[in-house]
C-alpha cells in the first residue's frame, strides 16, 4: 500500500479549495471593515445618564481615553491575526494555482471534477473519455505533482550514503 502524508495534505487541500477561497474573500472583507474602525478617532468624554448596576461610584472606573485604547488594541491584534491567516491562504492558494497550471489537460481536468468538485469516478471518467483506472492512476500523479510544488523537494525521501555503524579509528 502507497502511503504519503504529503499527497493526503494535498488532496485535502483540493477537497476544501472552495472554502478556502471563500475565507479569503471573507478575511479580506473582515479587514477592510478593520481598517474603516482603526481609522476612528475615540469621542469626547462626555456625562453619562445611566444607572450603574456595579455599585455606583467608586475610584476605579477607566477613562474613556483608556477604555477606547484598550478597544483600539483588541481591534489591532484581531486585524493581524486575520492578515496572518489570510496571508497563508493567499500563499496556498497560489501555490495551488500554479500547480494546477503546471498539470497536463487531462490531469487537470481529473483534478478539477475530482478533488475540487467531488465528482464521482463515473462522472470523472465518461468526461475525459478514459478508463477509471487511468483516471486513478493520472489523478495520483496529478497528486504528486501538486505536492512537490506546494511543499518543495523534501516529499521525496533520499539517502545520500550509506553508515549503519560509527568507524572506529585505531590508534
Amino acid at each position: 500500500m502507497y502511503y504519503n502524508d504529503y499527497e493526503n495534505a494535498v488532496r485535502n487541500y483540493l477537497h476544501r479549495y472552495n472554502e478556502f477561497v471563500v475565507r479569503k474573500q471573507i478575511l479580506s472583507d473582515r479587514m477592510k471593515d478593520l481598517q474603516k474602525q482603526l481609522m476612528l478617532k475615540p469621542a469626547p468624554k462626555t456625562t453619562q445618564y445611566r444607572f450603574d448596576a456595579v455599585g455606583g461610584g467608586g475610584w476605579d472606573k477607566p477613562s474613556s481615553e483608556q477604555v477606547a485604547l484598550e478597544q483600539k488594541e483588541m481591534l489591532l491584534q484581531k486585524y493581524n491575526e486575520f492578515s496572518t491567516e489570510y496571508n497563508e491562504l493567499t500563499n496556498l492558494l497560489q501555490a495551488l494555482g500554479q500547480g494546477l497550471q503546471i498539470l497536463s489537460g487531462i490531469q487537470y481536468e481529473i483534478v478539477k471534477s475530482r478533488g475540487i468538485n467531488h465528482e464521482p469516478w463515473e462522472k470523472v471518467k465518461r468526461e475525459t473519455h478514459h478508463d477509471e483506472s487511468y483516471c486513478r492512476r493520472e489523478f495520483r500523479k496529478a497528486l504528486r505533482i501538486l505536492a512537490g510544488v506546494i511543499f518543495g523537494p523534501d516529499i521525496h525521501p533520499y539517502q545520500t550514503k550509506i553508515n549503519f555503524f560509527k568507524s572506529k579509528t585505531r590508534k
